[in-house]
């Protein structure tokens, strides 16, 4: 009957298939590189406490901080030769990213009790955090802002923020003001992964963008932004910002912004100082920051960020030789209390 022979068909079909894939799968062992598979699995138990250290160390750059624990006690525990001195400073770093003080403050003693021990500078900063000890932190590490921005680039949202729009909006009115919309030379500071430099070339506000970032990964991010087939930045420059402004040769900016990235130093009249002497005679600095009705700087521990005081600001920037142009409050993503803020030569 015809559907006998379609029956017959298929399963013939059917295992034709079959014998097509065991021979796949054949050739496919026949040609497999068993030797370096074995070289690397050899290397790989000869190296426990290596594989255990990467391994941590994966998990904390993507924040799976249970994992990155268990990972760095295996790695110390077969660590025979003293290789890995600075697992317990890590297991510290993992409970004080979960607001686990108590223990975070034995293992980064732990770490501190050893000789020469390395992120001494990190160890304390996260010490004094746990004791309470606000008043005391003067700047945050930059090796901790490099880490926490790392890990912020894995979880990147291409949308910009009402406070990145509010920037972008109030420079392009200045920009429109002194009749030069177009052409400006323009620095970002704290870029991150670019996106005040997407809007800017969007607004075709600029013939030159910089970007200047402590993060790598932010970097890469930012670097592959386009518009219209063009990279959002000529430049992106991988350095810390307070390393960067006092450093640079270039003295002729026309808008620099700095998006939430000057409040890691409590010392905001020296930034100012700095910023003030790299624009151009017209050229305006715009910035957000948190901040605190308290006069002094506060350190916020929840954002690792300094808060400032407006009025003592304005007195600050007047002392930079800078002025207020615009000032309007806002809210940060967290609830945080800020000012947007374009700043001028007086």
């Amino acid at each position: 009957m015809i559907s006998d022979f379609f029956s017959k068909q298929a399963k013939m079909y059917s295992q034709l298939i079959a014998d097509m894939r065991l021979k796949e799968s054949f050739y496919a062992i026949k040609n497999f590189d068993w030797n370096g598979y074995y070289l690397e699995m050899k290397d790989k138990l000869q190296n426990l406490s290596r594989t255990n250290y990467e391994l941590a160390l994966y998990h904390l750059a993507t924040n799976h901080l249970s994992d990155a624990k268990l990972r760095f006690r295996i790695a110390r525990y077969l660590d025979k030769d003293n290789k890995y001195t600075d697992t317990d400073y890590y297991i510290g770093l993992c409970y004080y990213q979960e607001f686990k003080y108590e223990q975070a403050k034995k293992h980064l003693q732990l770490h501190l009790s050893q000789d020469n021990p390395s992120y001494a500078e990190e160890s304390d900063f996260c010490l004094k955090v746990a004791d309470n000890r606000l008043s005391e932190i003067t700047h945050v590490p930059a090796a901790l802002i490099s880490y926490k921005a790392d890990q912020a680039a894995g979880l990147h949202i291409p949308a910009p923020t009402s406070i990145q729009q509010g920037l972008l909006r109030q420079v392009n009115s200045y920009l429109q003001l002194n009749s030069k919309p177009f052409g400006n030379n323009i620095l970002d500071l704290g870029c991150g992964t670019g996106t005040i430099g997407f809007l800017a070339r969007q607004l075709k506000l600029a013939s030159f963008i910089s970007g200047v970032d402590i993060s790598q990964s932010m970097l890469k991010i930012a670097q592959g932004g386009k518009v219209d087939g063009v990279d959002a930045y000529n430049a992106v420059i991988n350095a810390n910002i307070a390393d960067y402004i006092t450093t640079t040769n270039h003295h002729d900016f026309d808008v620099i912004f700095a998006d939430d990235s000057l409040g890691s130093l409590s010392q905001i009249e020296e930034t100012l100082l700095s910023l003030g002497k790299l624009i151009s005679a017209k050229g305006v600095i715009a910035i957000s920051i948190r901040t605190t009705d308290q006069e002094k700087p506060l350190f916020n521990p929840f954002a690792q960020q300094f808060m400032f005081n407006q009025e003592h600001l304005a007195k600050t920037a007047a002392q930079a030789k800078l002025q207020i142009f615009f000032q309007e409050k806002v809210s940060f993503p967290n609830g945080d209390a800020g000012a947007l803020m374009l700043l001028v030569k007086a």
